[in-house]
């Protein structure tokens, strides 16, 4: 394109900035953002909001911030790249202060930075905040959605609330794997094996495929119950779905090993 003097356009920039994002090159993203800069294309918030979400990706988020605190306004696409980039980068405390900041900016959250947030509030075991965003996403009508959903029944389980995560984990209307590993991890966690098997079953009977994630809790679930028969199941799903190249199924292949011979 360059070499038949094309100009390139703030859509060719938005699509190179995520190319670079992409494939995590952090070098050839500054060269695009000082291009940008000197064709004053980075007042255009389309643009903006791409180099914010290009530095993220790139872990780069001392560029990202300076980015995002240079733009000319703040939409909720840009808010929500500079919430879920903190989140990716596991800066954890900060995306709960930069949610608080997009909230007194009078900015109306996406489905996407919610969920976000709540499983945010999931790992820092923010319940009482974790509730407030579940109420706020009823408000907006995002209960529904499977992203929210999955965040809730994790934000839920995370925080030792296993009852409330099962029960939003029962209302969702789609279940993917991911809800029912989420909800199996959570019960696993709490030392509740009994619960962990009976959520296997109940996959079986909803014909839903287990992943290498879903037979790893079974095996631990049936290493602590002494259910020799049923870990070798699932050992055998495991290997099954090659999951010996995962060092955490690994793991728990050793140890089941262990427990039966």
């Amino acid at each position: 394109m360059l070499n038949d003097n094309v100009s390139p356009s703030n859509y060719t920039y938005t699509s190179l900035l995520r190319a670079c994002a992409a494939v995590k090159n952090l070098e050839m993203g500054r060269d695009l953002h000082s291009e940008i800069v000197q064709k004053a294309f980075e007042c255009d918030l389309f643009v903006g909001n791409t180099i914010v979400y290009m530095y993220t990706k790139c872990k780069s988020l001392s560029e990202a911030w300076e980015t995002f605190s240079t733009l000319p306004a703040h939409n909720v696409v840009c808010w929500t790249a500079i919430i879920s980039g903190y989140a990716e980068n596991g800066c954890h405390q900060g995306v709960l202060d930069l949610f608080q900041q997009m909230e007194d900016d009078h900015i109306l959250p996406n489905y996407w930075t919610l969920a976000c947030v709540l499983r945010t509030c999931g790992i820092l075991c923010n319940i009482d905040k974790g509730r407030k965003i579940h109420s706020e996403a009823i408000l907006r009508g995002f209960e529904d959605d499977p992203y929210i959903g999955n965040a809730l029944v994790y934000m839920y389980a995370n925080t030792g609330s296993i009852s409330e995560s099962r029960k939003v984990f029962d209302n969702l209307q789609f279940r993917d794997i991911v809800a029912w590993n989420i909800l199996i991890g959570g019960y696993s966690d709490c030392g509740l094996d009994k619960e962990v098997l009976r959520l296997f079953d109940e996959m079986h009977f909803h014909i839903v495929v287990p992943s290498a994630a879903t037979f790893a809790y079974v095996v631990k679930a049936c290493s602590s119950l002494g259910l020799i028969e049923k870990g070798f199941e699932a050992h055998k799903g495991i290997i099954q779905i090659a999951a010996e190249s995962d060092p955490s199924i690994t793991n728990a292949s050793v140890s089941v090993a262990l427990f039966f011979s």
